[in-house]
Formats: C-alpha cells, sequence, structure tokens
C-alpha cells in the first residue's frame, strides 16, 4: 500500500511537473510571437516616404534604371528594385517619371538697362 502510495504521488508529480514545463514552453513561444509582431510592426514603418516605380537617373553612380527610393529622415534611404510598401508610411507611385538628384535650371535674365550706368531694366 506504502508503495502505491508513493508511486501514486510520483506519477502526479511528474505530471504536474509535465504540465508545468509545457505552459513554460507555450509561454515562452507566445511571447516570442508578441515580440516578435511588434518588432515587425516597427520594421513595417522604417521607410517615410517611397518613390515607386520611377526611371532612377544619376549620373554620378552611373545608375539608368527603373528602382524605388526610399527616404527616410529626408536622405535617402535605400533605391532598389521591389522595396515592400509595407515597409513605408506614404507610397507614391512615380511610374513614367523621371527620378534624379539635384537638377538646378541655371537659365537667368539679366538686364543692366538703356542707359550707361544706369539700372533701369524691368527685371535688373
Amino acid at each position: 500500500m506504502e508503495m502505491l502510495k508513493r508511486n501514486k504521488t510520483t506519477v502526479t508529480g511528474l505530471l504536474l511537473s509535465a504540465m508545468m514545463r509545457d505552459f513554460r514552453t507555450n509561454t515562452v513561444i507566445l511571447f516570442l510571437l508578441i515580440l516578435f509582431g511588434i518588432s515587425n510592426n516597427i520594421h513595417a514603418q522604417e521607410i517615410d516616404l517611397l518613390l515607386k516605380g520611377g526611371r532612377v537617373i544619376d549620373a554620378k553612380n552611373k545608375i539608368d534604371a527603373k528602382l524605388d527610393v526610399a527616404i527616410k529622415d529626408g536622405k535617402i534611404f535605400k533605391i532598389a528594385s521591389g522595396i515592400p510598401t509595407p515597409e513605408a508610411k506614404k507610397v507614391v507611385d512615380v511610374s513614367g517619371l523621371i527620378v534624379s538628384p539635384g537638377l538646378i535650371n541655371m537659365h537667368t535674365h539679366v538686364y543692366a538697362g538703356s542707359k550707361p550706368g544706369f539700372t533701369d531694366g524691368t527685371s535688373s
């Protein structure tokens, strides 16, 4: 009888121990899933602005291709083909448009005037 009682206690203890182990394992798995979900959402909004599908022309870096341009904190973050849109806060479809850095129109009109020594021009 004593032996049966001891075995019953041991089996009960083992079952409880296994259940606790499963509970701890499940808790750890749930925690990791939640953590991954939160970090995935943080990663999803990594880009402030995504210019999608434009023709990128950059003479300095010898680029002339249909690419996406990701902008973060006011700076170019990434230039690649097929950047996932869920990573961006705002997406602009620029297909059919040219995306290029720093084009400046150097064209000016300067009028000195019609009389020597005077600036009577309308745009001077």
